[in-house]
């Protein structure tokens, strides 16, 4: 009997690794049993090495490996621009047609693209025209209406270069960025190639992006195309002969298609683009209009991603780091199974970590997505409405054990259903995560937890959220959005959330038990749309707000089922509300909601005992009422 036998390869080049990749897919097995391709040191690669399909499982392995798909700008030479010192450095034609330069870094620091208005980006409102010809500015009740005419509130520049300009709109949950198609300084007008989704109103986070007037301050940079060089105005300490400037040039790195048993382990990946050619054509419901967008779909959905998994099963990407990316880190579509990205470190994403996508038409076909004790820092720095975990089709995946911070939009997005049908999610589990820092007062409509749709058997447990902002008070801990049901949400600590701690907007049959929920701007729990069913179970829970404001629900329905609680209001009453989202909501005391709506008979208003409230430990001690109520439900919570 032949003994099979491991071959193994080394890689220091692109070259090297692109053979090493065709013999690994081209090997049929015979007395092979497996394929270690190392990677030692840094190979640079201008567009992804791909690997289509494999009939021997191959292992790559990094070696100090790095892949870096990121074009190196030389040649600077001093120069005055705008009355301040810069550097500028030719771009060879070739390339300067293929990067995007809308990313730029310097010594691995990511830099920015000069904006109007410099300081307070917003003051820009969305146009339509009347029947006799009028322009109307635009409020509220036009949300959901195309625009593609703004005014400017102040006075727009003399712009030299119009043509290079691009808006940026921050609204609901949507980054869009639109090209100009033609610029009125005198009467501030803007209009744009494309319309935007929604409609613009002059307090959201809206920018003219890449005016070069605006080049004035130390980090910014410029692209001419007409000329082909690269301006830079350098940061203290920064010097031009020694400074290592890069632009992403690569979309991706490595793809591996209708692969099985690949494993990626301690490589570094950094420097890939962000391209995305998305352009859609929308029909809105409430009106025949039509209009073409250029805006990416919820969470930067569109997004490639710098390592990619099509119609893959068995494979896995372990201990590796991503940093500086425009792209998502792992991308996984098509159909897969059994995909696991564990142990890694993403660093300054300028989308997000991990996503999944799969075509609407054909349902959920990916299953067993582990995303597990990863570590994210900075996601959403250049697409800010991208998740740094987008779950949009799947089922049976585990997020777990990770921590991430310092996000623009949601952490952890599951679900891609809006409404009760149920297309295949079940038995997700999201788990054990520590999620903080999540939002900046940009985009709303998010949360660090985000859900949609029928999601039998799926698990919310565990995880320590706190520190949520937005720009409105539309941004939750946890948000089971439009038809989540099925769901078990427990054993959760949530805290400092510019909304609610958990919110349904609708849903039905989600269980909301031993979660504590602590000092949140909004209430506590929160059910935001009358449906003729219970929604929620909330039992066991601990509550605390300063703000007295415990529950709310729309008036007349039995959303809520709730009972065994224990409410504390720092001394004060606690109150809740059986008006929501009604004109003159009124609160009421615990007796009064107790008699209006039989819930919470056998709830108690007291002091949960909380280690340290007023240095925002919500942890028990060990004594407390809440320990000795809950006990074993809450026991990670509780300080030994």
């Amino acid at each position: 009997m032949s003994v099979k036998s491991v071959l193994s390869m080394q890689a220091d080049s692109a070259g090297a690794l692109q053979e090493a990749f065709h013999i690994a897919s081209k090997l049929s097995g015979g007395n092979v049993s497996q394929v270690e391709i190392t990677i030692k040191g840094e190979i640079r690669l201008e567009k992804a090495l791909r690997v289509q399909g494999n009939a021997v499982p191959i292992r790559i392995k990094g070696e100090n490996g790095i892949l870096d798909g990121g074009f190196r700008v030389t040649g600077f030479q001093p120069v005055r621009i705008n009355g301040v010192e810069a550097w500028r450095a030719p771009i060879d034609r070739a390339y300067g047609e293929r990067l995007q330069f809308d990313q730029l870094f310097v010594n691995g620091n990511r830099r920015f693209r000069p904006q109007f208005p410099e300081e307070k980006p917003s003051g820009f409102c969305g146009l339509t025209e009347e029947t006799d010809g009028s322009l109307r500015e635009m409020g509220k009740e036009d949300w959901i209406t195309s625009n593609s005419l703004f005014r400017y509130r102040g006075q727009l520049l003399e712009f030299a270069h119009p043509e290079e300009l691009e808006l940026h709109v921050m609204h609901c949950w949507l980054h869009e960025r639109a090209k100009i198609a033609s610029l009125d300084p005198v009467q501030n007008l803007i209009r744009t190639e494309a319309g935007t989704r929604f409609c613009v109103l002059d307090h959201e986070y809206c920018a003219l992006v890449n005016v070069f007037e605006c080049l004035k301050k130390p980090g910014q940079y410029y692209y001419d195309r007409r000329e082909r060089c690269l301006y830079y105005i350098p940061v203290e300490g920064e010097v031009m002969e020694t400074a290592e400037v890069v632009v992403p040039l690569a979309d991706a790195l490595l793809q591996f298609a209708d692969c099985s048993n690949v494993e990626v382990i301690k490589l570094a990946f950094r420097y890939v683009s962000g391209r995305c050619d998305y352009r859609e054509t929308v029909q809105r419901e409430e009106t025949p209009e039509r209009f073409l967008t250029e805006t990416q779909r919820q969470g930067e959905c569109e997004m490639a991603g710098c390592v990619q998994f099509a119609d893959s099963r068995d494979c896995s990407v372990d201990s590796c780091s991503f940093a500086h990316l425009g792209a998502y880190g792992v991308d996984v579509v098509g159909t897969a199974k059994n995909i696991s990205v564990e142990r890694c470190v993403f660093t300054d994403m300028g989308s997000g970590a991990l996503k999944t996508q799969h075509d609407d038409a054909h349902g959920v076909h990916m299953t067993g997505i582990r995303f597990t004790d990863n570590r994210v820092n900075g996601y959403g720095t250049a697409y800010h409405a991208a998740c740094a975990v987008l779950l949009a089709q799947a089922a049976g995946c585990v997020v777990e054990n990770n921590e991430i911070s310092d996000g623009e939009y949601t952490a952890i997005s599951c679900g891609w259903t809006w409404g009760y049908e149920n297309i295949g999610y079940y038995g997700n589990r999201i788990c054990g995560n520590h999620l903080y820092n999540i939002g900046k007062n940009r985009l709303d409509d998010m949360g660090a937890i985000y859900t949609l749709g029928v999601q039998p058997f799926t698990v919310i447990s565990g995880n320590h959220i706190h520190d949520v902002t937005s720009l409105s008070p539309v941004c939750f801990g946890i948000y089971l959005d439009e038809g989540s049901s099925c769901m078990t949400v427990e054993g959760n600590l949530v805290y400092r959330v510019n909304g609610d701690a958990i919110r349904i907007h609708y849903g039905r049959d989600n269980m909301v038990r031993h979660n504590i929920c602590a000092s949140c701007k909004g209430a506590l729990l929160n059910c935001s749309r009358k449906e003729d069913h219970v929604q929620i179970y909330a039992l066991e829970n601990v509550f605390f707000n300063e703000n007295q404001k415990m529950i709310r629900i729309p008036a007349g329905t039995p959303s809520l089922v709730s009972n065994g609680n224990l409410f504390f209001a720092d001394g004060e009453t606690p109150l809740f509300s059986r008006t929501a989202f009604q004109p003159g909501e009124t609160f009421f005391p615990m007796e009064e909601w107790i008699g209006g709506t039989g819930n919470d008979t056998l709830s108690t208003a007291e002091d949960p005992g909380f280690v340290d409230r007023l240095g925002g430990d919500y942890r028990l001690r060990p004594q407390s009422p809440a320990a000795k109520k809950y006990g074993g439900d809450l026991e990670q919570w509780i300080v030994k």
